[in-house]
């Protein structure tokens, strides 16, 4: 079963447009997390706090946390499940004047729940209320996989009127499954989210297009993609990060995980600097 976190935007503003609209540097309110000691000993979350994010409005502060461990700027968002109660969830809504081309932001995604893979969603919609009833006149989506390290995404916003929207509202949903017997599970970072009309560009995403196979495997791993062997470096990490197995990648682009149990890894390239995370799972 997958798990699927949701992000839906609908959206506009002339002050907002190609500006950072969630840097969740401002908050409200913060208190000690609930569930400090796993979130520092498991998931090793920098300084966690539950809180309440100006202007944002969550279904359970529960499921709410600020992180030092940002992309940029102090704080970072970060939204989790926890035990077979809350899903972390949270909106945003404000008026615009913009018809922006892109939404963009960084993520990182820790997937620990007990019923099976995760995946992120992010759909977008921007409307207007100037006809007879709401109406939606931009829409967007993009799937994510989990993730370790910060990543980039940017979703185009395909439009289906001439019309310029006059709201936007953000609702990030996080998996829809629970953490089971554990406190805390599948933590969603988020920092920097803002509307663009600027293209992040093939070239940015280049090196995440590698690809594994096979995927599953019983332990050798072929990658390809564009990127140089010779100065390739490959790690594998577990889910909650820990380094499990480190090598150069050979000349035939394969790596050997015969040695590790079966189970889900995440697995590292480190391209002269960039680094980009895939998961892997071993049978």
């Amino acid at each position: 079963m997958k798990q699927v976190i949701t992000i839906i935007i609908l959206g506009l503003s002339t002050q907002l447009f190609g500006q950072v609209i969630a840097n969740f540097e401002t908050w409200d309110t913060t208190y000690q997390h609930l569930y400090e000691g796993q979130m520092l000993s498991e998931f090793n979350v920098e300084n966690p706090k539950h809180g309440r994010i100006n202007k944002w409005v969550p279904q359970s502060d529960f499921a709410v946390c600020q992180t030092s461990d940002s992309y940029s700027g102090d704080y970072a968002l970060i939204l989790h499940n926890w035990y077979n109660y809350a899903i972390g969830e949270i909106r945003l809504k404000e008026a615009t004047l913009d018809r922006p081309k892109f939404f963009q932001g960084y993520f990182k995604y820790i997937t620990t729940s007990f019923d099976g893979l995760s995946q992120a969603t992010i759909n977008v919609c921007l409307t207007t209320g100037k006809g007879a009833s709401m109406d939606t006149i931009g829409r967007g989506s993009i799937n994510f996989d989990s993730t370790l390290v910060y990543t980039p995404f940017q979703i185009p916003i395909e439009y289906s009127s001439e019309l310029f929207p006059d709201t936007f509202r953000v609702e990030i949903v996080n998996a829809k499954n629970y953490c089971g017997f554990t406190s805390v599970c599948n933590l969603l970072y988020l920092d920097d989210l803002l509307f663009s009309d600027v293209s992040l560009g093939v070239a940015d995403f280049a090196i995440n297009q590698f690809q594994i196979h096979p995927n599953p495997s019983s332990g050798i791993y072929h990658l390809s993609g564009d990127f140089n062997a010779q100065s390739t470096q490959v790690s594998v990490h577990s889910l909650s990060g820990k380094l499990l197995h480190s090598e150069k990648l050979n000349t035939n682009n394969t790596i050997d995980l015969s040695h590790l149990p079966q189970g889900i890894y995440f697995l590292e390239l480190d391209v002269e600097g960039e680094l980009v995370r895939k998961k892997i799972v071993k049978e």
